[in-house]
């Protein structure tokens, strides 16, 4: 048998899963955030973690991945799809965002195509 119920979920939050928490993680409770420790609920819960949000030391433009999975901070125009990355112009910079160098962790992505992301600071 499967139940679909309807929950209202903070904004800045999304749900992961229906399970026991682990610790340090945030489920809810009678519609509240709370955050669990060491075996503090026996039964499972709503899991919620916080909605990706623009990391504030990142200054570029923009943000794509590419085909293989790699994420890219861009600089000035807008990168434009190409075959199987996202291409840029002559004059912008392009770095990758590698995770075991520096603290990114990537908004949830599952096709690379739409990954195209803008700095929501920019006007």
């Amino acid at each position: 048998m499967k139940q679909t119920i309807e929950i209202d979920v903070p904004e800045g939050w999304e749900i992961v899963g229906y399970r026991r928490p682990q610790h340090d993680e945030f489920y809810l409770k009678d519609g509240e955030i709370v955050k669990a420790y060491l075996n503090c609920l026996t039964y499972s819960a709503i899991i919620v973690k916080r909605s990706w949000e623009w990391p504030e030391w990142l200054k570029a433009d923009w943000i794509a991945m590419d085909e293989s999975g790699k994420w890219f901070a861009y600089s000035c125009a807008e990168p434009v799809l190409d075959d199987k990355v996202w291409a840029r112009g002559e004059a912008d910079v392009c770095i990758v965002l590698n995770s075991n160098m520096i603290d990114f962790n990537p908004p949830p992505c599952d096709d690379w195509k739409k990954s195209l992301r803008k700095n929501p600071r920019l006007s």
